[in-house]
């Protein structure tokens, strides 16, 4: 009894979140600059040869303060990826990657990615992981080092790079993939309530929040589990071929200090130390992307972090 009144509980306290961001994107729509649709063409070759511009002057006066006796030191350059469920940070870990190319030669330059991330959606860190594979197609070397956690699709991330470095405390691994979802189906039929769900396509609808969830859907949605699983080992494989799959792709995890030796990663050695190391023979420059977050986006991102806490996946995650 007690579980049917939480769900009933839980539903209203979504309702009321809900229904609070919806009043106050239309709070925020209000400006009568918002009222008209606006359209903006960006011409993307003047953007970036501005933006390549900008930072080569930024580059240049750098050099000249560096008290290194070297004229032409290779340069190091750090990005940094903080995932999310949906890894969101993808949108501006690509604008900097496209600039990076156009600055960064593959002949001595070298790209370190600070990566910190449990895992998500699997188009979400499919699509950061297609990103990283950019850098290496254009030649550079590129070194993904992880302080706290690079698991499940962070791990995929990882995995594209020439070189990976792990805290030994680290977590790596998790190489699996997780559908999870509530049905209340019976609690509304005790209820008395009616859901109707209409689809055209054997297979759109396997399992549902709400609907009779079947055998035959839920043999569909293991099987769309255990082909996304196959993709997943097959990048890993293709990117750390030492690596031996049967046992690391369980979906377990392993601290860094233990993961070396299933060849999950290189070198045990933090951020800092990696960096420091490049002191006296790089000029090292970090890359960020500023946003200045709206106040719907301040609510979106506390709500994520909450999902994130209790460890509710989005469908089709890693």
């Amino acid at each position: 009894m007690w579980i049917e009144n939480y769900l009933i509980f839980l539903l209203k306290a979504l309702t009321v979140l809900f229904t609070a961001a919806g009043i106050m994107a239309l709070i925020g729509r209000r400006n009568p600059s918002d009222r008209h649709s606006n359209i903006t063409i960006e011409h993307y070759n003047t953007t970036l040869q501005d933006t390549q511009k900008r930072l080569n002057k930024t580059l240049k006066k750098k050099t000249k303060r560096s008290k290194s006796d070297v004229p032409d030191q290779p340069r190091l350059f750090v990005l940094e990826f903080k995932g999310d469920i949906k890894a969101s940070q993808t949108q501006y870990l690509r604008e900097e990657i496209s600039i990076l190319l156009t600055l960064a030669n593959p002949e001595k330059d070298e790209v370190l990615l600070k990566l910190e991330s449990p895992g998500g959606t699997v188009p979400g860190y499919g699509l950061a992981a297609a990103q990283l594979t950019r850098i290496k197609s254009a030649g550079l070397p590129l070194y993904v080092a992880i302080d706290q956690v690079a698991a499940s699709g962070g791990y995929m991330m990882a995995c594209v790079a020439d070189h990976i470095l792990a805290a030994p405390f680290a977590i790596l691994g998790s190489i699996g993939v997780v559908l999870q979802i509530p049905n209340i189906h019976r609690l509304l039929k005790r209820h008395a309530i009616d859901f109707e769900q209409l689809t055209a396509g054997e297979h759109k609808r396997t399992l549902t929040l709400c609907g009779h969830n079947t055998h035959e859907g839920r043999t569909k949605a293991q099987h769309q589990l255990e082909t996304t699983h196959a993709l997943f080992k097959d990048m890993i494989q293709t990117h750390r071929p030492k690596i031996d799959l049967d046992t690391v792709s369980t979906g377990e995890y392993w601290h860094a200090s233990s993961a070396q030796s299933l060849h999950l990663l290189d070198t045990l050695m933090t951020s800092d130390e990696f960096i420091f190391n490049h002191l006296n023979t790089h000029q090292i420059y970090q890359m960020t992307t500023t946003h200045k977050t709206t106040f719907i986006e301040k609510i979106t991102q506390a709500f994520t972090k909450t999902l994130q806490y209790f460890n509710s996946k989005i469908p089709y995650s890693f």
